[in-house]
């Protein structure tokens, strides 16, 4: 545990954050994937650019290099309607629609832990998530600050679903997830909040 809050405190830049409502604005995410036992970087980190307003959200990923086949380009999520807009980074036109739920609950319990760790004005909070009896996830949030529930208002059996769902939609800066060959950490990077119109979230025709 003290290793993971050691890397939170070091590796977040900056949270400027004023208000306690749903947030809305861009968020700057990196995501690590790391030897389960050493802890070293088995690949190299990805970083998006994430917009979010009360009903939409969408995620940049920002590519290093131009000429990397595989992966994603961007994700646009409409939670009025319940579709997700998916474009590939190797399809110039390939825009793939699919649904945000998937009409069931994931099978997980969770613990929230005493610790608190007050980080620029912001006192974090950590909740373990369990399934099967196994640690799968550890979530770092505030209840300072919130997301839409729309978010996670439909059935999904998603880890990420569950905790916005037992943690009444608090806002996470950083979830560790523990995989059968690697631990992935997705961490917040920079927050900046301002309102983000409805057209930012358009589906670009093709």
């Amino acid at each position: 545990m003290t290793k993971m809050i050691f890397f939170l405190i070091l590796s977040i830049v900056n949270i400027a954050v004023a208000s306690a409502q749903n947030f809305r604005g861009k968020i700057s995410y990196a995501n690590y994937y790391l030897d389960k036992t050493t802890m070293e970087p088995i690949a190299p980190t990805i970083k998006e650019e994430v917009l979010i307003n009360d009903h939409f959200k969408k995620v940049v990923i920002q590519h290093e290099d131009s000429t990397s086949k595989g992966g994603l380009d961007w994700q646009i999520f409409d939670y009025k309607s319940g579709k997700q807009y998916v474009k590939e980074f190797y399809a110039d036109a390939r825009i793939v629609q699919n649904s945000i739920c998937d009409g069931k609950k994931g099978a997980f319990s969770h613990e929230v832990l005493d610790t608190l760790i007050d980080f620029r004005g912001i006192s974090v909070k950590i909740m373990i998530i369990m399934k099967e009896n196994r640690k799968v996830g550890e979530f770092y949030f505030t209840d300072k600050i919130k997301i839409s529930a729309a978010f996670y208002s439909c059935e999904d059996a998603g880890i990420l679903n569950y905790f916005y769902r037992v943690s009444n939609g608090a806002f996470c800066l950083q979830q560790v997830h523990f995989g059968d060959l690697y631990t992935w950490i997705y961490q917040v990077q920079e927050m900046e909040e301002f309102d983000v119109p409805d057209k930012q979230f358009e589906v670009p025709k093709t």
